[in-house]
């Protein structure tokens, strides 16, 4: 599937960062929070990775982990619902993981730059035409750290389940965490994927070629997506082809579209998310 659709969504992008900027909101639980850095072998950026720990963290037994992208975005949200649904039942222990730019807390002056790294980040392949002005392409050098450093810090300090791992991300870092099931499918570094308002436009919806040449319903990936109805024509055409795709494989899929737009429709995923793979059965 090839459409040029390389052009349209470059005003939404910059805007973007200050629409999710104004959501964003401190959290509201009093938790001690973890901090681990790093500097990635294959670029040299400085990330760091926030650890939020169950209450009564437990040294007998292991926890799943959630490894959340857009970290300076959605990690204080996300740690919110953790707890509030542990409060309530309704999830099991789980460790939250956000990882972000260690130089670059989220704020209006770094928003050119946080904009610039994750846009190089987060995609692949390298597209000079999408109308960003920034370098892209980079998504090969992160899924690397995290699967070289990140995640191997992550298990060396806490006591998990390396077979329940989960990624999840919204718009472009979505649209990476279906690039890594796809490219990457057979190291299946992560069990549970969400994939909210995935940016599949990327280089020319690019995404559908590596789908179509990758074997990776076999790892049976636990598959979460979901879109607001008001994100646009495009976006949810684009959705719905991909996951016409996934439903014609054999692996755990759920998708959902909300009546949301672009940045509440990352609210209510990642909490769907949350209940989808690791709801408490009633």
């Amino acid at each position: 599937m090839n459409i040029n659709t390389s052009k349209l969504p470059t005003i939404s992008i910059v805007v973007q960062f200050f629409i999710m900027l104004i959501a964003i909101t401190a959290c509201s639980y009093d938790k001690k929070i973890e901090k681990h850095t790093f500097i990635s072998e294959e670029n040299g950026l400085e990330y760091t990775a926030n650890v939020l720990l169950p209450d009564g963290y437990d040294s007998n037994k292991t926890y799943p982990v959630i490894y959340l992208l857009d970290g300076y975005f959605w990690f204080d949200y996300l740690g919110d619902q953790v707890y509030e649904l542990l409060d309530d039942n309704e999830i099991v222990d789980v460790i939250l993981v956000g990882i972000e730019y260690e130089k670059y807390p989220i704020s209006l002056s770094n928003s050119g730059k946080i904009t610039e790294l994750r846009t190089y980040d987060l995609t692949y392949p390298e597209d000079n035409d999408s109308g960003l002005g920034m370098s892209s392409g980079g998504a090969v050098d992160f899924y690397h750290l995290i699967k070289n450093q990140i995640i191997p810090k992550i298990e060396e300090e806490y006591l998990v389940d390396s077979k329940n791992r989960s990624l999840f991300g919204h718009s472009l870092a979505g649209y990476f965490s279906l690039f890594q099931m796809v490219n990457f499918n057979e190291e299946a570094l992560f069990k549970n994927i969400a994939s909210i308002s995935p940016s599949i436009w990327w280089s020319d919806s690019i995404l559908f070629d590596l789908e179509s040449k990758s074997s990776y319903s076999d790892n049976k990936f636990n598959l979460y997506m979901g879109i607001g109805s008001m994100e646009g024509v495009l976006m949810n055409v684009l959705f719905d082809e991909f996951a016409l795709r996934v439903k014609e494989h054999d692996m755990p899929f759920k998708y959902e579209r909300y009546t949301s737009g672009h940045t509440q429709s990352a609210r209510i995923g990642f909490k769907n998310a949350l209940e989808y793979f690791y709801g408490v059965s009633k």
